[in-house]
């Protein structure tokens, strides 16, 4: 098994963001157009073959995406920051238009995604915009790796974020928020993002294109990105479609949460074909929609996640008929790869007992969760998969996310 299947194993959620820039590319914008010849869409190609989308939903579709790119543009080159952090880049042209717009930008997301997407950029960039672009694979669980990236950066940071919050669960959440707290208020600057809106969006600017109420989109999209993305989205507090739950969470962990809307300052979209009276009961409808721009408070302490993780490991070893498998450090994004790999290279076709010992383990991200899944999958009907020796902050994932059921923790 490649690098590459590896890494959809362990977090197939890229996969949604191929989707957005095939979306966008076929609407005619022409950053997004460059780089598509260096874009592998095969995987995603294969999904879509197996499920029809109705043309009028793949329009549906090219709209929301189109629209809340332009929109979360709009709110970053605006901001007064200098420096552009996108998490998650995925596959959207944005660091092209923020080095026209003079933006030092920062792309950031799974290594997956980065491996492709930084040598795109860099076929299609000029010279002076290079300048400007700056790509690294991170965890944003993980604020060693999210500091690490930022190394060097001076003066505020917009962070841009669109559709990042739907795909973690409860602990992921908490982490993450934490991070992002401990960012802003190093480096200054605003978090942005339309995710608690997410629904509103979609119905609100769906009625006016097409003409219904936008639920049924929205289930559909749902369903499918779970399907694409191998997860469950709209489960927590910033994501489960009451904007009031999301601003609650952020003032109860430190940030206090402003409101913006250039609906009045969006540009002819696309994807509407020339449409100007669609276009303008789509800056109709978005008015009542609002973008979050999100401040840290400096005297609020969030609680972070522990600083300088401990080195990651895996000591895998087959006696008989037992895989024993010891972990130390955090298994997520970016080291769960390495643990898939040396469960496949192990020697276990007979093995019918796994016990996976966790004892020195940090923290398990849905990525890690994701290998254990499969790992668990790989025995047979009367297989032994034990897990040992975890923490109560690893209890609380498995509890949370649902595996203490599925391993009989």
């Amino acid at each position: 098994m490649d690098n590459n299947e590896l890494l959809m194993q362990v977090n197939p959620v890229f996969l949604t963001a191929k989707g957005c820039i095939g979306l966008m590319a076929g609407a005619g914008i022409e950053d997004a157009q460059k780089l598509m010849p260096y874009i592998d869409m095969s995987a995603l190609t294969n999904v879509k073959d197996n499920n029809k989308t109705p043309p009028e939903l793949i329009r549906a579709y090219s709209v929301n995406v189109e629209v809340r790119y332009n929109y979360s543009n709009l709110t970053a080159f605006t901001s007064g920051c200098d420096v552009i952090v996108d998490l998650p880049c995925g596959y959207a042209p944005r660091a092209l238009a923020a080095a026209r717009a003079g933006k030092q930008y920062y792309g950031f997301d799974l290594p997956a995604v980065i491996n492709e997407m930084a040598p795109a950029v860099e076929k299609v960039a000029t010279e002076e915009e290079k300048k400007y672009i700056h790509f690294a694979a991170v965890d944003a669980t993980n604020y060693d790796s999210l500091r690490k990236a930022l190394d060097g950066v001076s003066g505020k940071i917009c962070i841009v974020m669109d559709g990042l919050v739907g795909f973690f669960n409860d602990p992921e959440l908490d982490t993450f928020t934490a991070n992002i707290h401990r960012l802003l208020c190093e480096f200054g600057g605003i978090w942005t993002t339309p995710d608690p809106y997410v629904n509103n969006i979609i119905s609100t600017v769906f009625s006016v294109i097409l003409g219904n109420s936008g639920v049924d989109v929205i289930k559909t999209m749902t369903e499918g990105s779970s399907k694409v993305a191998n997860t469950n989205s709209g489960k927590n507090a910033m994501s489960n479609g009451n904007p009031d739950d999301a601003i609650n969470y952020l003032k109860k962990h430190g940030f206090d949460v402003e409101f913006v809307n250039y609906a009045d300052k969006l540009p002819m979209m696309l994807s509407l074909g020339g449409d100007t009276e669609a276009m303008e009961r789509l800056r109709k409808a978005y008015a009542d929609i609002p973008q979050l721009v999100i401040k840290a408070r400096k005297s609020d302490t969030a609680k972070p996640e522990k600083s300088e993780s401990g080195a990651f490991s895996v000591d895998i070893s087959v006696s008989g008929n037992e895989l024993k498998c010891a972990i130390s450090g955090r298994l997520d994004t970016i080291t769960a790869p390495e643990l898939l790999q040396k469960f496949n290279d192990a020697g276990k076709d007979s093995v019918t007992a796994i016990t996976v010992d966790l004892e020195d383990t940090e923290y398990i991200s849905s990525a890690g969760l994701r290998v254990m899944l499969i790992m668990y999958k790989s025995l047979k009907d009367n297989g032994v998969f034990s897990v040992i020796n975890y923490s109560s902050a690893l209890k609380e994932i498995f509890d949370v996310t649902g595996f203490s059921d599925i391993f009989g923790i």
